[in-house]
């Protein structure tokens, strides 16, 4: 979920995080120079060096925000919007949000549709982000399914029990799959091509925290942080994921940061697509983002973009350069969720 403050984000996470602990125990687009981002509850479009800021929605609302815009190479906008948004519990009545399709001008492109379906009355489904494939076909969604328990007394309360990523044709919203493995918690899904994406396991206790996933067929296992141990009375609890492959496969991009205490860090690795495991190069400290803080590359992957309470940065990256070339800044105010 993309659209929320650090503060927000990070106080859902942690209650998201500690519930299915317990169970367990993209691009830019067309034109090619411009970014899209929420502002004040609503989609706009800018260049991606924050200039030309152009708010594309005006129906957004605290209550029924816009949230995780997505854009594919035709510049067609996907972003999602209702209630699912909100920095708070889902309701009983499940998943509230529908999806929006846009033209780059702000036109409406058909109505919008229920973001996800869930077939079983006792699980509450809730869109957390979307992504669209690089050709607008297909939208990636990352599901965070509750349960609704009784207590005594008459008392109900909402369970995370699942976290998966649900695909659907963007044209028509028919459903087309999901990637889910036991035990593991896939989310923050990150399109490498048409075919396949990047999704994560960020808490991952005994599995990988990056998988290679496509429709239709099993995840698999791409990389495991050397940071984060087995299973052992010293276990260090560090997190891993929210991140983005670049369009050329030579870099990627990940969030890290130590459960329970330290700041979140932008790591940077070298890499050849998902042919063998990525090589980290560089660090990036002394940012106030959250684990999910948008992160996002140029279609030619020399710039990277994510965001903060202060809004949207970017640094140029170069991995052949000392601390690979970072100089961030400021690009867009008040802006969240670049992509």
């Amino acid at each position: 979920m993309k659209h929320l403050s650090r503060r927000r984000w990070a106080a859902l996470l942690a209650a998201a995080a500690s519930a299915l602990v317990v169970l367990a125990a993209s691009h830019a687009a067309g034109p090619a120079d411009s970014i899209v981002f929420i502002k004040s509850h609503n989609v706009w479009l800018a260049k991606a060096d924050g200039s030309g800021q152009v708010r594309l929605t005006r129906d957004g609302t605290a209550a029924s925000p816009y949230y995780s815009p997505t854009q594919a190479d035709n510049g067609t906008i996907v972003a999602l919007r209702g209630p699912d948004g909100r920095a708070v519990v889902a309701t009983f009545r499940g998943g509230g949000s529908n999806v929006y399709r846009l033209s780059p001008g702000g036109k409406r492109l058909g109505s919008p549709r229920i973001a996800l379906f869930e077939p079983l009355a006792a699980l509450v489904p809730r869109a957390l982000a979307a992504e669209v494939s690089p050709n607008g076909r297909t939208l990636a969604i990352s599901q965070l399914l509750y349960e609704v328990v009784n207590r005594s007394g008459g008392q109900r309360e909402l369970k995370a029990v699942a976290l998966n990523v649900v695909y659907t044709d963007v044209a028509s919203g028919k459903y087309k799959g999901k990637s889910e493995l036991v035990l593991q918690q896939l989310g923050s899904p990150s399109w490498i091509d048409n075919r396949r994406l990047l999704v994560f396991d960020q808490y991952s206790q005994v599995g990988a925290h990056v998988y290679v996933a496509s429709v239709g067929r099993k995840p698999v296992p791409f990389y495991r942080d050397p940071a984060r141990s087995d299973l052992v009375p010293d276990w260090n609890a560090y997190s891993l994921g929210g991140g983005e492959l670049t369009r050329r496969g030579d870099k990627l991009a990940l969030v890290r940061a130590k459960l329970g205490g330290g700041a979140p860090t932008i790591e940077l690795f070298a890499t050849r697509g998902v042919s063998a495991p990525p090589a980290q190069r560089c660090t990036l400290a002394g940012r106030d983002i959250s684990l999910e803080p948008g992160l996002s590359w140029s279609p030619d992957g020399r710039t990277l973009s994510w965001f903060e309470d202060s809004g949207i940065w970017s640094t140029p990256v170069r991995l052949d350069a000392p601390g690979c070339g970072f100089a961030p800044r400021l690009v867009i105010r008040g802006g969240v969720s670049p992509d």
